[in-house]
């Protein structure tokens, strides 16, 4: 595979060649110290109705870990995991690359949302239940707060004080981002019923505060099911129903409650789940990262932004082929810093009641010329040959992609077979340890500077 300092002394020539001053490269984790205490939280559900569905307590939810420097790496062997009912849990527990932190079950409902606020995994919302509102959970992941991080519910007799109160209404599946150090939380699925469906977390109140009712979107489609592709881009919220219009909703106007974006040019990505936004540097543009779950690629859209921050339109502007044909039921990204992102993807295969996890990791290139793949004609032919090459088509522009990782793991449930059923992943987040005056604290890194031209 090509160099580091090959790979990006083509973005220099680049720059030179179009005769910019200054051309700045942001590598992101190119450096090991950079990666000495990052971690990816992985956040996934198991629905445990198996051939029961009568049967009570049907989901548990669950929270592992790996450092990204385990990330970066290649290996074609596939590591095992057993299940957390699972009585042959490795007793070598922190010796695993994947190692698990916590998790909940029993009386629990599904279709419960993960979520990050700070340093805090939250774990809400879910199917309406006769009780009433459902408990939410919080997982501290600062040792300084909490040397053993553990789920903690709402409800719980003595409370610590960084727990996030419960919703007032029912959210399935909800969407949980943090925009400006408060919590947004809106239901995933259909909002028919008149429990609210978006609120607001405000850690200096700790009360949640209902927004405005989105729009009956389940009207716009006619499956059974509704589900929605989300997108947080500054202090907006984007919202995409099945073959529908996009919603927006700006948390810095609420005022204008939620209304129609209406793209001067192409449509959002329909991809049932949170889209990742990256920021292009010197620019006011975004990419938007998604998979396609009919064609098992990974699409790129290019979202263009007035000066003003007002969205003006998306493209597509290249695919990624997965090295390996498989089929993901479900999928989650993040943002590694630098031009760096990871993909999950979690798939069963035979026997039954064995599932894989499959962690792809790469660092891309994009410009918006397409001179810059002619200066460039190495990055993907020399890796023609190698087996975790990934072919980009370009649709527009230039873009191309380098493999930094690949990693398998295998969830063995043959001891839960009578009620394991399948393994969604909910969510992944990086957070990083670092030292401060008052201690130690851990934090998500937003990453605004992508080191990415054109």
């Amino acid at each position: 595979m090509i160099a580091e300092d090959e790979f990006n002394r083509a973005i220099h020539n680049e720059g030179l060649r179009r005769g910019r001053k200054r051309w700045r490269l942001n590598v992101g984790l190119g450096k090991p110290w950079r990666l000495r205490n990052k971690s990816l939280y992985i956040c996934t559900s198991d629905d445990l109705r198996g051939v029961d569905y009568r049967r009570k307590n049907p989901v548990r939810y669950r929270v592992q870990v790996i450092k990204l420097s385990d990330l970066l790496s290649f290996s074609d062997i596939p590591i095992t995991i057993f299940t957390s009912g699972s009585k042959s849990k490795s007793s070598q527990q922190e010796d695993l690359l994947l190692r698990e932190v916590d998790f909940i079950d029993g009386d629990l409902p599904t279709d419960m949302g993960f979520g990050i606020f700070g340093s805090r995994i939250v774990l809400a919302g879910g199917s309406e239940r006769p009780e009433g509102p459902n408990e939410s959970y919080v997982l501290e992941t600062d040792p300084s707060v909490e040397p053993k991080p553990r789920f903690i519910g709402t409800r719980r007799e003595s409370q610590p004080q960084y727990v996030i109160l419960e919703f007032k209404g029912v959210k399935p599946d909800p969407l949980l981002v943090d925009i400006k150090g408060k919590l947004y939380a809106l239901a995933g699925i259909d909002f028919s019923w008149e429990y609210p469906a978006f609120e607001v977390f405000d850690p200096e109140t700790k009360a949640w505060t209902t927004l405005p009712t989105p729009p009956k979107w389940m009207t716009e489609c006619e499956s059974w099911i509704l589900r929605f592709c989300y997108a947080a881009v500054g202090t907006k919220i984007l919202v995409t129903p099945s073959f529908g219009k996009t919603y927006c909703f700006d948390v810095a106007n609420p005022e204008r409650s939620w209304h129609v974006l209406k793209w001067r040019k192409g449509s959002f990505p329909n991809c049932f789940s949170r889209a990742l936004v990256l920021d292009l540097e010197d620019d006011c543009d975004k990419l938007v990262f998604t998979y396609e779950l009919e064609n098992d690629r990974i699409q790129v859209h290019l979202m263009n932004l007035s000066n003003e921050g007002q969205l003006i339109g998306i493209k597509l502007v290249a695919e990624i082929m997965l090295p390996n044909q498989f089929t993901a039921e479900s999928y989650s990204c993040a943002h590694l810093g630098g031009r760096k992102v990871c993909f999950l993807f979690m798939d069963w295969e035979c026997p039954v009641h064995t599932f894989s996890l499959h962690a792809m990791t790469f660092e891309f290139l994009y410009s918006k010329s397409a001179a810059i793949a002619s200066s460039t004609p190495d990055i993907c032919s020399s890796c023609a040959s190698d087996p975790y090459f990934l072919h980009c088509n370009s649709i527009c522009g230039s873009f191309s992609a380098k493999p930094l990782g690949s990693r398998f793991f295998i969830y063995n449930g043959t001891e839960e077979s009578l009620s394991l059923c399948s393994i969604n992943l909910g969510g992944c987040f990086v957070l990083s340890f670092s030292a401060k005056a008052m201690g130690y604290r851990f934090f998500e890194y937003n990453w605004p500077d992508c080191g990415i031209f054109y």
